[in-house]
């Protein structure tokens, strides 16, 4: 499943999954079925030029679409289930439609006398060994991420699913924001850090510390007044807290905060995964002292 941030982009991201069926199944797409969506009509004369049998269903008729739309529903509630099982922010959506798409994937079905559509597409059982509890806490092993020996080996992050480019975990670290892919990770099923987190946390700090008076704090903005508070929050409660950007609302998961030039002029470790976004958020490790 690929989550698409344009309609418009539906056009490229067919041309790439026609590729990749001809390459890995050695098959030709005969037909396709869709509405006539904007997105669809330009595909319309494609399927004509490659003699590709476009079927499109009549207006206001979502009937005539539903074997997409029960999945799409499928998808959408076991979606739901595990974010509010996890208490998970609702920036988190995509996390979680992912990887109840890749449990769907390999969970049995009576459509397909009780076997999993993975197995039925590429001829082998799944693995289930490395299924875990999806926004739980976890401990990866960040070894391979630090820069001096003295530094911790592992720290309290999220569960966030699976790696589809690795075959490894995706790990989020609350405070900064940053998602660690790593294969050694221990979970603890029981806990879930979300949940001990108020669901607007950012914004009620931010509004708190606007009625300080402006000289408090003259070395630091209120942006990074409040990272530091809500890291201090973080050291008292295990690391449940959320990161904030400079509008107040949490940082999305995948989002690396840029590193300070100064305080820390290496280059980010190998194995984070930025999702295109950029950020302008310095993490700071020196507490305030207000006085």
């Amino acid at each position: 499943m690929d989550l698409l941030p344009y309609k418009s982009e539906v056009f490229h991201k067919f041309h790439e999954f026609q590729k990749m069926v001809e390459r890995q199944f050695d098959r030709k797409i005969l037909a396709m079925q869709t509405d006539w969506g904007g997105e669809y009509q330009k595909l319309n004369s494609f399927f004509s030029q490659v003699g590709i049998i476009h079927h499109v269903s009549c207006p206001h008729a979502h009937q005539q679409n539903e074997v997409i739309e029960r999945k799409h529903r499928h998808i959408v509630d076991v979606g739901l289930s595990l974010r509010a099982q996890s208490s998970m922010p609702l920036k988190f959506w995509d996390e979680a439609f992912m990887a109840a798409t890749f449990l769907i994937n390999r969970l049995p079905s009576k459509v397909t006398d009780n076997n999993t559509p993975f197995e039925r597409l590429l001829q082998q059982k799944p693995e289930y060994s490395f299924f875990s509890t999806f926004g739980c806490a976890c401990w990866p092993n960040l070894q391979p991420y630090n820069h001096h020996k003295l530094e911790l080996r592992s720290k309290r992050c999220v569960f966030l699913g699976y790696s589809s480019l690795h075959k490894g975990y995706k790990c989020l670290d609350i405070p900064s924001g940053r998602v660690y892919i790593s294969r050694d990770v221990i979970f603890d099923e029981e806990v879930f850090s979300f949940s001990t987190l108020h669901s607007n946390a950012c914004t009620l700090l931010r509004s708190e510390i606007a009625l300080l008076p402006h000289g408090l704090v003259p070395s630091l903005g209120t942006e990074q007044l409040v990272d530091q508070v809500l890291d201090s929050i973080n050291f008292a409660t295990n690391g449940a807290h959320t990161a904030c950007d400079n509008r107040g609302s949490p940082l999305p998961p995948s989002m690396e905060p840029d590193a300070d030039p100064v305080s820390n002029p290496a280059e980010s470790p190998p194995g984070l995964m930025p999702n295109g976004v950029a950020g302008d958020n310095a993490e700071f490790a020196a507490p305030v002292d207000p006085t």
